[in-house]
């Protein structure tokens, strides 16, 4: 889980609120217009603003690691491309 990069449980929570926050639901409207949707219900939006969430989080957690591992405090661009990269 992310706990381990961020350090506590309730420190876990306070970042998964913010980046909760961050993201609104007319993004997600828009993005969604954007590629021909029409109409989208709130369930809809949340319920995508909700998967991106988990995604962002899951992310970030390996990239604190790999950037851990190559010895540095910094997390960097390159670590964010190491975990996005399809592995074959």
């Amino acid at each position: 889980m992310i706990m381990q990069a961020f350090g506590t449980a309730r420190r876990y929570l306070l970042v998964s609120q913010t980046i909760s926050s961050m993201l609104s639901l007319l993004a997600f409207e828009r993005i969604a217009k954007k590629y021909g949707v029409k109409r989208i219900s709130r369930e809809a939006l949340e319920e995508t603003r909700e998967v991106i969430e988990e995604l962002g989080l899951e992310m970030a957690e390996k990239a604190v690691k790999a950037s851990r591992f190559a010895g540095r405090k910094t997390l960097m661009e390159e670590d964010i491309k190491f975990v996005t990269e399809k592995r074959e």
